[in-house]
């Protein structure tokens, strides 16, 4: 038992000199880079560590010659001129470790801002390996020097580990010395209930103070607060110029994305002047260039379609864009297939709208031909009832002149062949279309039910004999029949 007790108590105490010799090897930690001076593109010379090769330019300079004799601000200011962000993947790993370094120097000798820049790399794991308890312990050192920032950082980190609570006297700290971004975390915190109850209105004052020193993260929360009316009066023209503020001047590609998202829903909202000319053009630009892309990439793929469907529907509409039922489809087909609802009842609209246009032109062409089959029907018989006009007339002139002495008795002829002639056209539904005299030859056309231009009668007919030809489906004889009637009633009115 005892033994099994040494040998715990061994492995314990291995474990916490690793720890130790793990933490002072990180504190030791020293810059391994050396400067070559020379004409360099854009710069007085070049940093290099190991492989990469730093352009500096004469300010850059300067910083790291005080940073080498021992300056601790100029040394955190050279760590940040390496590797700004403190974030993963901004710098190369040899890059944001030799940052560190310098960082390391500078909060050895109880600088704030070196002590929370080796806090933020620990939190972020940049430039060495990630230890929220060495994150801690260097944030609190900052602290304890007054740094606004390094108590709007730990307190940012309390609230992701889930202490809020801890997270609240540091943010309020923050914010109350004029730090932008602990007024915007004091604000969120508010906003949210983090550790405190729901104040949308002191979140909004905070967010005012933040915004008016710039910081882009509170214009977004301010934007959101006049848009909804929550912690202040609803006020879409304020929020929309707020949010236009962050998508011209922000350099994250999410920020922007969200931002014109926001844009163009406030502006559909049709509760602003100009609302769909503006729409279409904040949608429009949101999906040029790089735009699509960076929508997707901040993971607003619904947002893209959103854009889609306004310049869909502005092109359908004919609304600040020229009509082109074409774009109109492609754009919709697009948003359709991202996920937008609308897009689909529009363009179920637009297949509606064009069955019912071609409907339209198919009974247009319809009635069209209709009109000018009877049209030319009118011709034909206007040009039958002229000619029998002249005949009458050529009739009436004969017996002024005497020609016939027994004209009652041709007339009465006639008149009974007439009748022959009329009863058997009404039987087969015939009527007589045209009938001319030319160099003695008489023709005649007769149409009726099941004829077309084509189905027609036809006779030549001499003073010294004649021939008949015929088509249609009427019997020869029938034919013959009409025409010989035809011709006795010419002779006997001529």
């Amino acid at each position: 038992m005892v033994d099994k007790t040494m040998q715990y108590k061994f492995t314990w105490i291995a474990c916490l000199n690793v720890i130790a010799f793990t933490q002072t090897a990180f504190a030791a930690v020293e810059p391994t880079g050396k400067f070559l001076p020379g004409e360099a593109r854009g710069g007085c010379g070049v940093y290099v560590i190991g492989s990469e090769r730093i352009v500096l330019s004469r300010e850059n300079h300067r910083i790291y010659k005080n940073a080498v004799v021992g300056d601790a601000a100029a040394q955190c200011e050279f760590a940040k001129i390496l590797n700004p962000s403190i974030e993963p993947d901004d710098a190369t790993p040899r890059v944001a470790t030799e940052a560190f370094a310098w960082a390391m120097k500078s909060a050895a000798q109880g600088y704030a801002d070196g002590e929370n820049y080796v806090g933020m790399s620990y939190k972020e794991g940049d430039g060495v390996p990630k230890n929220i308890r060495e994150s801690e312990k260097w944030l609190s050192k900052a602290i304890d020097h007054g740094s606004a920032k390094a108590m709007c950082n730990l307190a940012i980190l309390h609230i992701e580990n889930g202490r809020p609570e801890k997270a609240v006297p540091l943010a309020r700290k923050s914010a109350v010395s004029g730090y932008a971004p602990g007024q915007f975390l004091w604000g969120k915190m508010n906003y949210l209930g983090q550790g405190t109850s729901v104040d949308a209105e002191k979140a909004v004052a905070w967010f005012i103070k933040a915004h008016k020193q710039g910081d882009i993260n509170a214009t977004l929360l301010l934007a959101l607060c006049y848009q909804n009316g929550n912690g202040a009066k609803k006020d879409l023209s304020r929020a929309a110029e707020l949010y236009e503020a962050v998508a011209n001047t922000s350099r994250s590609e999410a920020q922007i994305a969200v931002s014109k998202v926001a844009i163009v829903s406030i502006y559909l909202s049709n509760e602003l002047p100009d609302s769909k000319a503006l729409a279409l053009k904040w949608a429009m630009d949101s999906l040029r260039g790089r735009g699509e892309a960076a929508l997707q990439k901040a993971g607003y793929g619904s947002g893209v379609a959103l854009m889609q469907f306004v310049v869909g529907s502005a092109y359908y509409e004919g609304e600040c864009v020229k009509k082109n039922d074409e774009l109109a489809r492609e754009w919709l087909l697009k948003a359709s297939m991202g996920g937008e609802p609308k897009a689909n009842a529009l363009l179920s609209a637009m297949a509606e709208e064009e069955r019912k246009r071609e409907e339209l032109r198919i009974a247009a062409k319809k009635a069209a031909e209709e009109a000018e089959k009877k049209r030319l029907e009118e011709e034909r018989r206007r040009i039958a009832e002229q000619e029998r006009e002249e005949r009458r007339e050529l009739v009436r002139q004969r017996r002024e002149r005497g020609h016939s002495t027994n004209q009652k008795q041709w007339d009465g002829k006639a008149a009974m062949l007439r009748r022959q002639y009329d009863a058997l056209l009404s039987r087969y539904g015939l009527t007589e279309s045209l009938f001319s005299v030319d160099n003695g030859c008489s023709e005649l056309i007769l149409l009726g039910e099941g004829f077309n231009e084509n189905e027609k009668f036809r006779i030549d007919y001499y003073l010294n004999g004649g021939y008949m030809t015929h088509t249609g489906t009427m019997s020869t004889s029938v034919a013959r029949q009409l025409v010989t009637l035809r011709v006795r009633i010419w002779v006997a009115e001529y």
